[in-house]
């Protein structure tokens, strides 16, 4: 035997030996991890109802040992084991951090005076907290119960002796007057400027003074912003037993949130994670519950955080005020919010500022006079340089849809009237303009109303050729109600090139599809570049497409979105893989031709999507043809998603192509068609009068307030 060949067999031989060596060294770590867990603690020393959780740790550690194959691994479940185990309590320890805790509780009401049934309810509301403490195994556990036992007390009101600019009626009642900044009405809660929450009951009268006398009303009556209002609160149980309206109902403060970040979408970006603002003038901070306020400097910046619920301001890194709600008023100019942007730059509002923390975020509000939420609504949706009567139509609109908005109250339990996006009316993305304000000035109070409530005075970019019903375009589930807010809106037909009015059958989409190829079209909307346009993708670039969005548009609105079983089409969440789509058809489509159900038909499912809004945010990130209505041909322009949801579809070979016309739901007034009226010689009044019907112009005047005696007022009260 050869040298070489001995020493290859020497090295196979080592080979094996080392292995077996590695092999023997991995058990015995093995063992020895498992023996150090075992001993890493006496289970005896923690609560019997902590004892299997622990113990879960350490059987579920030692399979992972025996299942790994190497050292590094069993080093690092060892460690992730351990870490997990710190997490419970001695028994000794707990019991001290759970006295420490309760301790808190108590030490926390201590200095605060309830009325006796809230005390008797902060009472139960300690024990019960008490009990959770003494059950709960982990100090993060009893943290938390602690932070949620301080949120729950703080919705429990306390006497109110030292309310600002109390009026003593009797032993038994006293009045205070204030603004309703919030309204949970499941909770029966107002929160009351200057005084803070104030609880009522289904008992609570409500009246107003008018010409010296009572007159019933309900809590209904009541808005966000009015500050004509009188609460006469029991003594003896802190709760509202009367509200009295002093004057006129109507108001004209809007509250509107401020969104961190929006989007043409309505893909907003909502809360805030901190504010910063700063004015010329200078400002004054106070809480929501109190009148003493501290002015910062004009130009100094503040901070604003949300520290364990509190809204807490800063001011050169020194907390300055911490409370529930903060108001930030201007002295002497406009507020300037330095930690957002919008398309203008920097914004400045009128007004002041609410703020409230939602969910470890902050809830930014702007509390703002009407007119002047106005001066940057109309030339954020409006060019400045379009004919004035647009303008004055556009403010008209724009006050009267606003109007609407607040008196319908649907975000009053979160403290605002509106939205600063899409979702509402863009406000202050564009900055407020000369011949804007003129338009607002010249109009000024000018509403438009139906049989004495204002009507939803709704609006778009560019018609179609045909306008719509809000009822089509905004339904809930699968039916529309086209005739749902009033009889002041109409289906309105433009002209072909001879002048004769345009037709189509909407049971027919040959007749559908005739109608968006048309390009030629006579209408006041013919100058708009969007008053029709084409949009294709190949099927599978249509597939695309439909696998990205149809799983967003079921999770917004899973009542419109749903998927053929057997015969039936049910809700249910989109699947990973739709398949090929061979196929897009109306099912269903209002009077104005707009779709209101399309089906989407693949190689595996069939979809039914319901509502303008989410067909068309379900093609996104477009490049799109689109043509005036004196074109011939069309030029590509990009949209974030569909332009409307007026269109027909035809299928040539492996492309599916879409017809359609218009900008926007296609409802109420167009603005590329009030501009081109305007330019012809028609008047704000023609324009408003073209596109809504069996409407009056009404001055929505400023609420009066009369002198009133709370005291001989409380006196007339009905027993």
């Amino acid at each position: 035997m050869t040298k070489r060949l001995i020493s290859i067999m020497f090295f196979i031989l080592m080979l094996f030996v080392l292995g077996g060596c590695e092999k023997e060294t991995l058990e015995q770590a093995k063992t020895q991890a498992i023996q150090d867990l075992s001993s890493y603690v006496n289970l005896a020393d923690y609560p019997e109802n902590t004892q299997p959780l622990i113990q879960a740790i350490i059987d579920d550690a030692t399979d992972d040992i025996n299942e790994t194959d190497t050292k590094d691994n069993i080093n690092q479940i060892v460690s992730d084991a351990k870490t997990k185990i710190q997490k419970f309590l001695t028994k000794k320890a707990l019991a001290e951090y759970q006295n420490h805790a309760i301790g808190v509780l108590n030490q926390y009401i201590e200095s605060k005076i309830y009325s006796h049934d809230n005390q008797e309810l902060v009472t139960d509301i300690l024990k019960s907290y008490i009990a959770l403490i003494i059950k709960a195994n982990t100090a993060q556990a009893i943290e938390t119960l602690v932070t949620e036992f301080k949120n729950e007390v703080d919705q429990i009101p306390q006497i109110i002796d030292e309310m600002n600019d109390v009026i003593i009626i009797n032993d038994d009642y006293q009045a205070v007057k204030g603004e309703i900044l919030t309204h949970a009405s499941n909770q029966k809660m107002l929160f009351v400027d200057y005084v803070g929450y104030l609880p009522y009951t289904s008992n609570t009268k409500v009246f107003q003074w008018v010409n010296g006398s009572l007159e019933e009303k309900s809590i209904d009556d009541l808005y966000l912003g009015m500050k004509n209002l009188y609460f006469y609160i029991n003594r003896n149980t802190s709760q509202i037993d009367y509200i009295v309206i002093n004057g006129d109902i109507k108001h004209d403060a809007i509250k509107v949130f401020i969104n961190r970040s929006t989007s043409i979408a309505g893909d907003n970006d909502r809360y805030h994670a901190s504010i910063t603002l700063t004015s010329s003038g200078g400002m004054l901070i106070r809480s929501g519950n109190a009148k003493e306020t501290e002015k910062i400097d004009a130009f100094s910046s503040i901070a604003i955080h949300n520290e364990q619920g509190k809204v807490t301001v800063y001011q050169s890194g020194l907390k300055k005020l911490e409370a529930e709600m903060v108001i930030v008023e201007p002295i002497t100019d406009k507020i300037t919010v330095t930690s957002i942007s919008r398309s203008q730059g920097t914004p400045s509002y009128y007004g002041r500022f609410e703020i409230t923390c939602v969910n470890g975020s902050l809830q930014l509000v702007n509390n703002v006079n009407l007119e002047d939420y106005l001066k940057t609504v109309v030339p954020s949706e409006m060019p400045t340089s379009w004919n004035l009567e647009a303008l004055k139509a556009q403010a008209i609109c724009a006050r009267t849809y606003a109007l609407a908005d607040m008196l319908n109250q649907r975000y009053s339990a979160n403290g605002y009237h509106v939205d600063d996006s899409v979702m509402s009316q863009v406000y202050n993305n564009a900055g407020e303009n000369a011949r804007s304000n003129q338009a607002i000035l010249e109009t000024q109070g000018l509403v438009m109303q139906y049989n004495g409530n204002v009507i939803s005075a709704v609006f778009f970019s560019t018609g179609s050729a045909a306008t719509g019903l809000p009822g089509d375009a905004w339904f809930e589930g699968t039916n529309p109600k086209p005739d749902n807010t009033g009889p002041y809106h109409s289906t309105l037909f433009a002209l072909d090139e001879n002048g004769n009015p345009l037709t189509f059958d909407i049971t027919d989409e040959s007749s559908m599809l005739a109608f968006y190829k048309r390009i030629k079209v006579d209408s006041y909307d013919m100058d708009s570049p969007y008053q029709r346009w084409h949009y294709s993708d190949s099927k599978a670039g249509i597939t695309s497409q439909l696998k990205n969005n149809l799983p967003s548009r079921y999770f917004a609105k899973p009542d419109q979105v749903l998927t053929k079983v057997g015969d039936m089409f049910e809700s249910k969440p989109i699947p990973s893989d739709i398949g090929t789509v061979t196929n897009l058809l109306p099912v269903s489509r209002g009077e104005g031709g707009l779709i209101t159900c399309l089906e989407i038909v693949t190689t595996k499912y069939t979809f039914r999507v319901y509502g303008e809004y989410n067909i068309r945010m379900l093609f996104r990130s477009l490049t799109i043809g689109t043509a005036k209505g004196t074109d011939t041909k069309y030029s590509n322009r990009s949209f974030s998603f569909l332009p409307s949801a007026y269109f027909a579809c035809e299928i040539v070979g492996d492309t599916i192509h879409l017809y359609g016309g218009g900008y926007g739901h296609g409802t109420g007034m167009s603005q590329y068609g009030a501009n081109n009226m305007a330019n012809r010689g028609k008047t704000s009044a023609d324009i408003l009068t073209f596109y809504y019907n069996n409407f009056e112009f009404v001055d929505w005047v400023k609420a009066t307030e009369p002198t009133i005696n709370v005291k001989e007022v409380f006196n007339q009260f009905p027993n």
